[in-house]
């Protein structure tokens, strides 16, 4: 789905091409925006609102074009031809998104990042999320205040949670480069979301979104090529942590995707589910998986599971009694980056060893 532009709020609402719109919105916002830092960092602490800032994807937001929102400029040439100024101060709300730039542009043109980023359970950009010098609150805690006192050129961020999408319009109303995406459902719309953050932050952030893109292609199909063709494929459940209880990954999840590319079943079509749901025990014996996946989304590891799979039960499921369970990070099964594919890869060895 092509991205559309959101104009800021006014008398007058128009749609226009995307180069000249970015380019015009990003020239006011540098001629218009301070250099220094106006506020004081956020904690650097990795996030435990992961039940708050779902990782997993949503029905995107719709504008009036009836097409995925994206409110905001990339850098692009200006009206003269000469290249409009390149984000510097940017402001990486969201882990999907973070993880994005961190990867294209570095830490050091990040002025303010969202906690989930630290969060090594959820990232694989934690590291380098670190170096960004200030860390806010995000999700449902985002302030957007907070976030305009750092001076941003460009923001960034996912659209799926009611803070985030009022935060949108107070940036909207302050005449800031804004770029949400709602749509994470699939690693083809990853692509087009990194691709799309590339164009906004330049032309060497742009090619190394196409590169990146292009290895992350070239790598899916060298692993699907060794999945093996079988007459009973096996049956793979995931089961997340994300909302501080156990949740069954639906056909709404990566996770589906990954299970569907490594030659498997996504056991949750046999309970006719067509989003991600909290798991009851009599659900997973009805699915009665091959392999179980627990993918860790807050950190805490087997813990978070105990309680579930101590339940009576449990212990008739399929991959329980053949010891077919294995605790994962959500940043390589769970969350929209280019980890997925070292998912895939691992996922694929462990069905075909």
């Amino acid at each position: 789905m092509k991205p559309t532009i959101l104009l800021p709020r006014g008398p007058r609402r128009h749609f226009l091409p995307v180069a000249l719109l970015l380019t015009g919105l990003l020239l006011l916002a540098a001629c218009g925006k301070g250099a220094s830092p106006a506020a004081e960092s956020g904690s650097a602490e990795p996030a435990q609102e992961a039940a708050a800032n779902p990782t997993e994807p949503s029905a995107p937001a719709e504008t009036s074009s009836g097409n995925q929102a994206v409110e905001g400029e990339a850098a692009g040439s200006g009206e003269d031809g000469e290249a409009a100024p390149v984000p510097q101060r940017i402001a990486a709300l969201s882990t999907n998104v973070a993880e994005i730039a961190l990867q294209i542009a570095g830490p050091e043109r990040i002025i303010v990042i969202g906690r989930n980023a630290l969060n090594p359970a959820l990232s694989n950009h934690a590291d380098l999320a670190q170096e960004v010098p200030n860390v806010i609150p995000d999700g449902a805690s985002l302030d957007p205040e907070q976030v305009l006192a750092y001076e941003p050129d460009l923001i960034l961020l996912t659209a799926r949670l009611g803070a985030e999408k009022d935060a949108i319009a107070v940036f909207e109303a302050a005449g800031v480069p804004t770029l949400s995406f709602s749509d994470w459902s699939s690693i083809a719309a990853f692509q087009e979301n990194m691709l799309a953050i590339g164009d906004a932050l330049g032309p060497e952030s742009a090619a190394k979104a196409r590169e990146l893109v292009d290895e992350m292609n070239r790598r899916l199909a060298e692993i699907e090529s060794r999945v093996p063709k079988v007459d009973n494929p096996p049956s793979v459940l995931m089961i997340s942590n994300q909302a501080q209880r156990p949740l069954l990954a639906g056909p709404d999840s990566l996770s589906y995707e990954l299970i569907q590319r490594a030659g498997a079943v996504p056991a949750v079509d046999r309970l006719g589910l067509t989003r991600s749901v909290p798991a009851d025990v009599e659900q997973i014996m009805q699915a009665d998986p091959d392999y179980l996946l627990l993918v860790d989304v807050l950190g805490r590891g087997e813990d978070s599971f105990r309680e579930l799979m101590e339940s009576p039960g449990m212990e008739t499921v399929k991959a329980v009694k053949n010891g077919n369970v294995r605790l994962v990070p959500a940043r390589n099964f769970y969350s929209a980056n280019t980890g997925l594919v070292e998912g895939l890869a691992e996922l694929v060895e462990w069905l075909y060893p």
